[in-house]
Order: C-alpha cells, then sequence, then structure tokens
C-alpha cells in the first residue's frame, strides 16, 4: 500500500519539530515536502501526488488563504488541515471555499500528547478542533465533521428541531405550521443559527442541517411527518 503523502507549509518553528518528528512515526506516512512559501509548496504539488497539506494560517509577505487555493487547484485530492492563531467566523469564512479536513489550534503545536492527538484525528479522517478554536472554528467546519463532539456543539431542542426539518426539506413556514410556532419566530431562529454556524445563505445552513441530521443520534420523534 502506498504511504500517504504529506506536505507541510509554516514558517515558522514552534511546534512544527514536534510535529514533523511524530509524523515520521506513521509507517504509512511520507513528508514529501516542508516549505515556507506558495512558490515551493506549488513546485511539490505539481510534480508529487498530495494526499494531505497541514499548514499555518500565518505565512509571511502571502495570503494564507490564497496560498492554499492554489495548492487545492494544483492537486485537487488533497486534504488540508490548517493550524489557526485565532479562529473566528470571519477569519474562517476566507477558508470556507477550502473545504477543509480540520481545524486546529496553535497551542495545540506546544504539547507532543496534543500533537499526536491532532494527527490521528487527522489521519483518520476525524474532524478536530482545537481547544482555543472550539468556540467559534466549528461555525465552519462542523459541516464536514465525521464525528459529532457535544464538548464542542451544545443545541437547544428547538435548535434540533429546526436543523432536523431543515434537513428534511421543509421550508420556514412548513416548519412553523409542524411545529405550530409563528413564521416570524422561525425566520429570526434560523436567521440567528445562519449567523452562529456563519451560514453565508439558507442554502449553506440547509447543507449544514443536512449533514448534523445525519452525524448527531437525534431522536426521531423531534421530526413530524410532512403533509403530501
Amino acid at each position: 500500500m502506498p504511504a500517504r503523502t504529506v506536505l507541510l507549509l509554516h514558517n515558522e518553528e514552534v511546534g512544527w519539530l514536534a510535529l514533523r518528528a511524530t509524523l515520521q512515526h506513521y509507517d504509512d506516512t511520507q513528508i514529501v515536502g516542508e516549505v515556507t512559501n506558495t512558490d515551493a509548496a506549488l513546485h511539490i504539488a505539481g510534480t508529487h501526488h498530495i494526499d494531505l497539506v497541514i499548514a499555518s494560517d500565518s505565512l509571511s509577505g502571502v495570503s494564507s488563504q490564497a496560498a492554499l487555493a492554489a495548492i487545492r487547484a494544483a492537486s485537487t485530492a488533497a486534504r488540508i488541515a490548517l493550524f489557526v492563531r485565532e479562529a473566528s467566523a470571519a477569519a474562517m469564512a476566507d477558508f470556507s471555499e477550502l473545504e477543509l479536513a480540520a481545524c486546529c489550534a496553535w497551542n495545540e503545536l506546544r504539547s507532543t500528547k496534543a500533537i499526536v492527538t491532532v494527527l490521528d484525528a487527522i489521519l483518520t479522517d476525524d474532524l478536530y478542533v482545537g481547544t482555543r478554536a472550539a468556540t467559534t472554528a466549528y461555525h465552519y467546519h462542523v459541516a464536514r465533521a465525521h464525528r459529532w463532539n457535544t464538548n464542542t456543539v451544545q443545541l437547544s431542542p428547538l435548535d434540533r428541531q429546526l436543523l432536523l426539518l431543515l434537513a428534511h426539506g421543509f421550508t420556514a413556514r412548513e416548519i412553523a405550521d409542524q411545529i405550530n410556532r409563528a413564521s416570524h419566530t422561525v425566520e429570526n431562529r434560523l436567521q440567528e443559527l445562519r449567523s452562529r454556524f456563519g451560514a453565508k445563505n439558507s442554502a449553506h445552513l440547509v447543507h449544514l442541517a443536512h449533514r448534523l441530521s445525519l452525524l448527531h443520534p437525534w431522536d426521531n420523534d423531534e421530526l413530524g411527518e410532512r403533509s403530501p
């Protein structure tokens, strides 16, 4: 079985030495490059098959979003894991088109144990959101999670019901009728959920809701029967 190929993209040494050393302990993983700029990264992406890119969100003299977008275009199969200094809905919106595989906090790079946890999650296709990023980064990343983390996202019974109905194709007006609430109440709550999850529009929230309904073991009793 061919080794998983990994490209590292960063411009700092703090934590990355330990991350690199940890990666080298995986028999099925090969680091094919460790670079600090877009040109070098694109060269490697153009000459190697890249399975995973692990990157920093703060590169000297270049936008990390632009750099990763260029790498994504050159190596469409690559998954991207991002270490962020400060995660916010606004900051994560810059990376939303990249379909990131994971978002990790910078402080996770300062603990070898945390790095092992992060890498295990990334390499086994599990979402991992680091502690500093947990309260905000999930706005985008929960849509692509493979594992529900109840410590990261808490939803009220009403929110669960709204999202579950939304995921099953109900409109806001139909949801209001279904749960016997005023239409404007449902609309306002859905708008709050769009803001909370960093959804760009209603369609994005529907996508999020669909992913959440598949990931979280919600009680089916929360879902009413849609009228024919």
